[in-house]
């Protein structure tokens, strides 16, 4: 079941399912600039692009997760020390040399070795900004790739069988979000540090209440991603997505 601080999970969500790689659907590294006043942003964003970069690898694009890397590791450099074993890693680390379940193995134990280590404000705040942006973008991946799955020139029923597996996938990450909001909770960050926690936990509720998320076996044909309840929910995830992504709507 995918979790939510699993980073690798993204690479295993979609290597035994037929799926492309839509460059216009991953978080643009001319976008960098926009985090660097924002270190609530920067970590979210962090996320992102390592989320980009997995999902990158796992459609065979390892050329296109590259940009991805060094976005991250240019984001990581910026922001203060309570982040500083993202820059150990990303230096140490190049996605030429090392395979891809090695890197985000490697990095997955890093990030929740260190956060057994998090006692100040500022850390655990950073860190709940970091699994909220690879959640949200994990998300948005999947989402976009089940609205777009029909688009494949594959046959009806592999579209069918795979939208069933991707459906199966996303009841999963309801669960993760769950245990997420659980998690930054437990932190106890106050609410002007919080990164659109209010908006995770409206997005919990949403998709508690959505039925294919509910009960997978309706999931007969390729009718559920034109249906109001994908689009809704699709539409949600966008939202919160831009708020992380495009910060001109940020006032902080």
């Amino acid at each position: 079941m995918p979790a939510y601080n699993s980073i690798s999970d993204i690479f295993q969500l979609f290597q035994h399912v037929e799926v492309s790689y839509y460059p216009e659907i991953v978080n643009n590294i001319e976008n960098i600039e926009r985090y660097m006043n924002n270190e609530l942003l920067t970590a979210a964003n962090i996320g992102v692009y390592i989320a980009d970069l997995a999902y990158a690898y796992s459609t065979g694009s390892e050329n296109a997760a590259i940009p991805s890397y060094f976005a991250a590791m240019e984001l990581s450099q910026n922001i203060q020390l309570a982040m500083t074993f993202l820059v150990v890693f990303l230096e140490n680390y190049s996605v030429t040399e090392a395979e891809l379940d090695t890197i985000l193995l490697k990095l997955e134990q890093d990030l929740q070795t260190s956060a057994a280590y998090l006692t100040g404000e500022e850390e655990v705040r950073l860190y709940s900004a970091l699994l909220t942006g690879t959640y949200i973008e994990k998300v948005f991946l999947l989402y976009s790739i089940i609205s777009k799955y029909s688009e494949n020139s594959v046959p009806e029923n592999e579209i069918i069988e795979n939208i069933q597996r991707l459906i199966w996938i996303a009841s999963g990450q309801k669960k993760a979000l769950e245990k997420l909001n659980q998690v930054i909770d437990g932190y106890e960050i106050p609410e002007e540090y919080q990164l659109y926690h209010y908006e995770l936990s409206n997005l919990e509720k949403q998709m508690n209440e959505t039925p294919f998320l509910m009960d997978t076996s309706i999931v007969r044909t390729v009718e559920i991603p034109g249906s109001p309840e994908f689009v809704n929910l699709y539409n949600e995830i966008i939202r919160i997505r831009k708020f992380i992504t495009e910060p001109e709507l940020v006032g902080k």
